[in-house]
């Protein structure tokens, strides 16, 4: 037990006869200096506080970006792994049905041809030029896309006798 008091008194400034008393003034003094250090201490502290959420949601914004920007990178890599020439080949047969769906809903009978201000006739006439060149077109990408068979046209026009020549061979 002695040796704990002596610890006691050896961390601890004890006065004694050696020191001097300290007053009241400078014990206050000395108070007030502690008290400004512990004040300093804990500002630093808050400001650190403080400071942690603002930079934790700056990079919750960034990790939010970055995973927009993957979506989209993702996205924009799936359109090389999809078969393109087969999804031109659709768009184009669905434009074909909007010129035909066009056409139909179009009677020549009640375009006025007569009047030269009208413009309906001609407009037709530009959609019904470039709807043989959109067919041809759609068969020969259906066809290299591989959504359309090949023509069977070719076998079916030889004529009977080489037909049966070809099996026997």
């Amino acid at each position: 037990m002695n040796l704990k008091k002596e610890h006691l008194r050896s961390n601890h400034q004890f006065p004694n006869q050696n020191q001097k008393k300290m007053t009241e003034e400078q014990l206050h003094e000395l108070i007030e200096k502690r008290k400004k250090v512990h004040a300093k201490q804990a500002a630093k502290v808050e400001e650190v506080i403080i400071d942690e959420p603002v930079l934790v949601e700056e990079e919750i914004d960034e990790v939010e970006r970055l995973k927009r920007k993957i979506e989209k990178l993702e996205t924009n890599l799936e359109k090389y792994e999809q078969n393109g020439m087969a999804k031109l080949y659709y768009s184009l047969n669905r434009k074909a049905n909007e010129m035909a769906d066009l056409m139909n809903a179009i009677s020549l009978k009640d375009l006025d041809i007569d009047d030269p201000k009208s413009k309906s006739f001609d407009r037709l006439k530009v959609i019904w030029q470039g709807a043989s060149e959109i067919g041809v077109s759609l068969t020969q990408l259906g066809q290299m896309a591989g959504v359309l068979k090949p023509d069977k046209k070719t076998e079916e026009s030889k004529p009977f006798v080489d037909l049966i020549a070809q099996e026997r061979r």
